[in-house]
């Protein structure tokens, strides 16, 4: 199913030009999380989040992101990039944030979404998503235009030592 939805965006304008956020919202809105077979994709790793990319051109980007519980990803902006997530398996916590006159983050606003729903960031929305369950989160992401060195990650991406990782 993930090379469905690749199908489904080189057969649309994202063949050939970067998607509007309306385009990236309306192929969103087409994902039956039901029906997406991610098996390929659906790979975690216990020290970060995991990005699994199913196909990138010039013009988006398509990841699986797979998460465990209590992962996050670094505070961040998209840089000239939309962002839309749809959330597969799992809740997803967003949390939004301003940058004050430092540089630095401050946490505006928070919010929750759960398997079938969708959200989109725009390009200098900064902030960060965390799975605080205790199940799996799997998370699908489409970048138009695809992410590039002009992201800002205001915090390091958090990682995690494990029992097995620390013994090595």
């Amino acid at each position: 199913m993930a090379h469905r939805l690749r199908d489904q965006l080189l057969a649309s304008p994202g063949i050939s030009r970067a998607l509007t956020a309306a385009e990236m919202l309306a192929f969103g809105r087409s994902v039956d999380p039901t029906q997406v077979e991610l098996a390929e994709y659906r790979q975690f790793c216990a020290e970060r989040y995991a990005r699994n990319t199913v196909f990138r051109n010039d013009y988006f980007e398509l990841v699986v992101i797979c998460w465990q519980p209590n992962q996050a990803s670094s505070i961040h902006d998209h840089g000239r990039s939309h962002c839309l997530y749809v959330v597969v398996e799992g809740e997803m916590q967003e949390e939004m944030f301003a940058i004050n006159s430092a540089g630095r983050p401050r946490r505006t606003a928070a919010r929750s979404y759960r398997a079938g729903q969708i959200t989109i960031a725009g390009p200098a929305e900064v902030h960060r998503i965390a799975n605080h369950a205790s199940s799996h989160l799997v998370t699908v992401h489409l970048y138009s235009p695809p992410l590039d060195d002009a992201v800002t990650n205001f915090t390091p991406v958090p990682t995690y030592k494990t029992a097995d990782s620390s013994s090595a």
